[in-house]
């Protein structure tokens, strides 16, 4: 045995999936931190007890059962660091396993981050607390959805780190939300979920926005699945919910989001609300991405006019101008679209808003025309 190993790291390139028995199980009383990838432990409830980071990296091929990943965490209540990343199974071998009820306290953990395949990260996050947690990154396909329990489970796992959201939230961070294909995106400074599912991704993506965002906090909505419609985005965030998008994304670099013209016409159209106001699609928008391959200008123009139009409006339940808007460089260098490109620009100029414009690899920089 090495009593005065502190950080032990095991790995191999290929395993044959019989566990395997460390130091003759008796571990190194000062061992604090240990990393092992693509191997099967054999452990016994005192083993980890002083470890302060602990990554687990399995397999594609032998996923580690969930009951042996949480009798770890049960004996590890000094930890301050997890990560799993690989897929994790019900049982090994095919012999089920019994899970001990009650939740897994988990004080000391600052960070934790899941990467699973599968459902595995929301199945550890059902039964572990963290209430100290300040750095979590969560990524897993779901299921169960129609399961009003097994959804109520997930949701109970995730909304655990809600006072953390609302702590970055108040410190002047901005809620992202991304509507990905057959994915969804939340995240605030060094809290992030990536959750897909393959049928019921919209109904994800609403649970972000109504239950893990609030009315308080300024949203950036980025629409990366080229199929999203505006029958979607009217049910993620209708006019009457009062959720602040200031920020929408149409698209990435290169991307094509099929009904981008149709939405550029829906955020252009206010209707008339249930309490006889008219009432305009993301009452709150101030910056707008048009970072589709082929950009609709012409109604990107008329949308920037009929929005700021509705200023003058005494009759209108009054939006807020677009002030800032980003469009592809390539775009915006085009002589096929100079004269549309100068009455984006001019309009903006004249609104008091800015054109900006995005390279692949960087960020938005401010436009000047010579």
């Amino acid at each position: 045995m090495a009593p005065r190993l502190e950080s032990f790291t095991l790995r191999t390139s290929y395993y044959s999936g019989q566990p395997v028995t460390l130091f003759k199980g008796v571990w190194p009383p000062s061992l604090r931190e240990f990393h092992v990838r693509r191997v099967t432990l054999s452990w016994d409830g005192g083993q980890f007890s002083n470890l302060r980071k602990l990554s687990i990296s399995a397999d594609r091929q032998w996923a580690l059962p969930l009951p042996r990943v949480l009798s770890i965490l049960r004996t590890t209540s000094r930890l301050e660091e997890f990560t799993y990343a690989g897929r994790l199974a019900r049982s090994l071998g095919g012999e089920h396993e019994t899970i001990a009820q009650g939740s897994i306290l988990l004080p000391a953990v600052r960070c934790l981050k899941i990467y699973t395949e599968s459902s595995g990260a929301v199945e550890i996050l059902k039964y572990i607390r963290v209430p100290a947690c300040m750095d979590v990154s969560l990524e897993a396909a779901l299921r169960g959805l129609d399961n009003p329990e097994s959804s109520a489970q997930m949701y109970e796992g995730i909304i655990q780190f809600l006072p953390r959201i609302i702590h970055l939230k108040n410190g002047g961070n901005r809620v992202q939300i991304k509507a990905r294909p057959a994915a969804a995106y939340f995240g605030i400074s060094t809290v992030e979920f990536n959750l897909s599912h393959h049928t019921q991704i919209s109904r994800v993506l609403k649970w972000m926005v109504e239950d893990l965002a609030d009315e308080s906090m300024e949203i950036d909505l980025s629409i990366e699945d080229p199929s999203f419609t505006t029958e979607q985005l009217d049910s993620l965030v209708p006019p009457s919910l009062n959720r602040r998008v200031s920020n929408l994304s149409l698209g990435r670099l290169g991307d094509e989001i099929h009904q981008a013209s149709a939405i550029l016409q829906y955020l252009s159209s206010p209707k008339l609300g249930s309490d006889g106001q008219v009432q305009w699609p993301l009452p709150h928008l101030r910056e707008m991405a048009v970072l589709n391959r082929s950009p609709d200008l012409l109604g990107t123009l008329r949308m920037l006019r009929a929005r700021a139009k509705a200023i003058d409006s005494p009759a209108f339940v009054r939006p807020p101008k677009v002030i800032k808007l980003v469009l592809e460089g390539d775009i915006i260098d085009s002589e096929s679209n100079t004269d549309l490109i100068s009455g984006v620009n001019r309009f903006l100029q004249e609104s008091g808003g800015e054109l900006w414009r995005r390279e692949w690899g960087k960020g938005p920089v401010r436009h000047f025309f010579s």
